[in-house]
């Protein structure tokens, strides 16, 4: 008999300091609860597609330090209305805030927008190379050929430089973000869906 009671008074004990453990952690302020269960962090990616109807935005996101490795994620935004004027291709940097296991973006601001290179194309360099980079008869083809051939950074030199009597520089014309913008539209864009066959054919 004097066994069952130690047992019950024991049982009562551990159930007493369960309580009390719950109700200390209840008793936390908002203030240390969010210190525990939030974190924010700044991301740098580039979009991958943006799902308005969804409030959702797919990035390939640079690591995180500390928190995650760098690779393609979907994840939903506090607003949608900060998609407006996200566009795939787009270079970004967002605020993402986790709460516990749930990730949200709270801010974007698109530090290269594809469709701004997308812009200057059309303005500056459709009318030789085409809509589409397909070439005409007043200039080659950046989609085949040698064009593939060359660096980021000679494209730029060319079209801020020109090519003697081939291209007009557009140094005068274009400020250096406009002229990295346009060739970085033309080589993830324009460029994207070359084959090797396309890189092989380099010709002049």
């Amino acid at each position: 008999m004097s066994l069952v009671i130690k047992w019950f008074d024991r049982s009562r004990v551990a159930l007493l300091i369960l309580v009390i453990s719950i109700a200390a952690a209840c008793e936390r302020s908002p203030e240390q609860r969010a210190k525990i269960e939030t974190q924010t962090f700044t991301v740098k990616a580039v979009v991958v597609s943006v799902d308005p109807d969804a409030g959702k935005i797919t990035v390939d996101h640079e690591e995180i330090p500390g928190y995650m490795s760098a690779m393609v994620m979907s994840i939903a935004v506090r607003d949608p209305a900060i998609l407006s004027d996200v566009r795939s291709g787009d270079r970004i940097e967002f605020e993402l805030l986790r709460e516990g296991s749930e990730l949200l973006i709270t801010r974007i601001n698109v530090t290269e927008s594809r469709s701004k290179g997308e812009a200057i194309f059309k303005a500056n360099c459709a009318t030789c190379h085409g809509d589409r980079g397909q070439g005409t008869k007043k200039g080659i083809p950046l989609t085949s050929g040698h064009a593939l051939a060359h660096s980021e950074d000679e494209h730029i030199g060319q079209v801020r430089d020109g090519k003697r009597d081939k291209m007009p520089p557009f140094r005068d014309k274009l400020t250096e973000d406009e002229i990295r913008a346009v060739v970085k539209y033309v080589r993830d864009t324009l460029q994207s869906g070359v084959t090797d066959s396309d890189r092989k054919a380099h010709h002049h």
